[in-house]
């Protein structure tokens, strides 16, 4: 199966089951609930941290492309020219 049909059908499983009246402390989150959902597939029973760097779900392309990381290298770049001026 696709990697993205994975996450797209992990997202449609979350969005089905999830129940807010069974959240602790108001603190869910859908993209580690996505994560957690799709990393199962492929390392049963590992934490988020191990999914994410022992699947083949992240590509280097991905990442690149995420508009959440192009924001986080943006902000890292602000401060290195700011040191290097």
């Amino acid at each position: 199966m696709d990697k993205d049909k994975i996450f797209d059908e992990a997202e449609v499983f979350i969005k089905n089951c999830f129940n807010p009246g069974r959240v602790k402390r108001n603190n869910f989150n859908i993209e580690k609930a996505l994560i957690g959902t799709a990393g199962q597939l492929q390392k049963s029973g590992a934490s988020n941290v191990v999914c994410i760097g022992q699947t083949d779900y992240l590509t280097k392309e991905k990442i690149s492309a995420d508009e959440q990381c192009i924001k986080i290298v943006s902000f890292f770049n602000q401060f290195i020219e700011t040191k290097t001026k």
